[in-house]
């Protein structure tokens, strides 16, 4: 809905129902919300005055049970139902009449529910109801009007609870918190549930225990709406609560005027208002418009699972800063230190890496190997090589001689490169002989033999 048409809608409203306002008791039962497909906002006063974008209708109605200021709206696509807030019957409000929907019966079991809706259904969470609070989850099926319990999952599950429940909505993960539920040792007493912050993935239906949040601030006596990613709660003060920067703001009222029905659309509240001579009015006001002066920040998750976040945060940072110094210092120790190099164990007469046997090299590059273990690090003329190929029981061309040690020199290179992950380029050097600048000296595999 264009912010437009929401400001004609409500300006209409304020001016006709404004002849009314003087007659309405502070305890008139009023519900107020946007019907889904004209995007009209209604507004039912005690059962019995019908207003449609400010204009009076008759309502038309079908029996239901119970009284319209006991239902909830909820928007569901272009629909809009009145759901009972104990479960049970769905209104469907359609042409200006209220219609009976569902083929279900007045539960009266989740008194205080916290309403969602997911996948264009409706969902209560929690409530009260037979003697005793809830937990689970139930789901409106529009297809057979009935309701039906969903299989939710985690490894911890939020306590049973109702009323005062704090619900908060990001893409796909719904935020709850607050609540009241009795004492199971006296039955009679009621107490704020334990003053955790819950999160439950919808698509998976999974609960997860994000924290103790700053109870001694946010208390059960607050009305609440979310406005963008931020969830307003109005009693005494006004708190602004910002769980990605896991703050609370706190503000004084502007000239005290206190919303009591709301609507949100980005960040205006369309609904009613209490000033401080408990007079009310319909009205829309920004939210930087309802807010007063500035009174402070708190944090609002105190700590996670036992661990205080202000108190050990800075340790935890120093922690990391030492850990990443310790890894990278054993890497580049690792990089270094022998366990880099190549080692010819005499015990088993075999070639390792890492502690790990080599059974890739062949029985002419070994020849090299064993040559480079007699002769550390120095550069060799290739002929010396050579003598390392010659067949004493056959006679060979040179050419052949040469064509094997070069074969071996090459496929050693190439395999030692590949087991060490180092360029080919660093493990052959070369240089012109001293006596005779036409030969050529070679270095092989320098300062990555080792012997054990």
């Amino acid at each position: 809905m264009r912010t437009k048409d929401i400001q004609f809608l409500f300006i209409t409203l304020l001016l006709s129902l404004s002849v009314y306002s003087q007659t309405w008791n502070y305890n008139d039962r009023i519900l107020l919300f946007i019907e889904a497909k004209s995007k009209k906002t209604i507004v039912f006063i005690n059962d019995s005055l019908f207003y449609k974008n400010g204009k009076r209708f008759q309502l038309k109605m079908t029996p239901f049970p119970g009284k319209l200021n006991e239902y909830l709206a909820l928007n569901v696509a272009e629909k809009t139902y009145l759901v009972h807030s104990g479960c049970g019957p769905v209104l469907e409000f359609r042409n200006d009449s209220i219609v009976r929907v569902d083929n279900s019966y007045l539960h009266n079991n989740q008194f205080g529910t916290t309403p969602f809706i997911y996948n264009n259904q409706i969902h209560f969470f929690g409530g009260y109801g037979l003697f005793t609070y809830k937990n689970i989850i139930t789901r409106y099926d529009s297809k057979n009007g009935e309701w039906n319990q969903e299989q939710t999952f985690g490894k911890k599950f939020p306590e049973a609870r109702c009323c005062e429940v704090f619900s908060f909505r990001k893409n796909n993960q719904l935020y709850i918190f607050g609540g009241i539920a009795n004492d199971p040792k006296n039955i009679r007493q009621v107490n704020d549930v334990a003053p955790f912050l819950w999160k439950l993935d919808l698509p998976t239906m999974t609960w997860e225990k994000m924290g103790t949040y700053n109870s001694k601030l946010v208390s059960s006596e607050y009305n609440s709406i979310q406005i963008k990613n931020k969830l307003y709660l109005f009693h005494e003060i006004l708190l602004e609560v910002d769980l990605e920067q896991n703050t609370v703001n706190k503000y004084d009222y502007s000239n005290h005027i206190v919303p009591k029905a709301m609507l949100a659309k980005n960040d205006t509240i369309y609904g009613i208002f209490e000033n401080n001579k408990r007079r009310i009015n319909f009205s829309k006001k920004t939210i930087e418009e309802i807010k007063g002066k500035y009174l402070g920040s708190e944090p609002f998750i105190l700590s996670y699972e036992g661990i205080n976040y202000k108190k050990y945060g800075l340790v935890g940072v120093i922690i990391l800063f030492i850990l990443v110094g310790l890894i990278t210092w054993y890497k580049k120790k690792v990089k270094k230190g022998p366990n880099t190099k190549i080692t010819f164990n005499r015990k088993t007469n075999e070639f390792e890496f890492k502690q790990k046997k080599i059974t890739s090299f062949e029985e002419n590059e070994k020849k090299i190997l064993y040559f480079l273990l007699e002769h550390p690090n120095e550069y060799v003329s290739l002929n010396t090589l050579n003598e390392l190929f010659e067949n004493a029981k056959q006679t060979e061309t040179v050419t052949a001689v040469i064509k094997r040690r070069e074969l071996a020199v090459n496929n050693l290179v190439a395999k030692v490169a590949l087991i060490t992950d180092m360029p080919e380029s660093s493990l052959i050097l070369e240089r012109k002989n001293s006596e005779d600048k036409r030969l050529k000296d070679i270095l092989l595999l320098p300062n990555l033999l080792i012997e054990i």
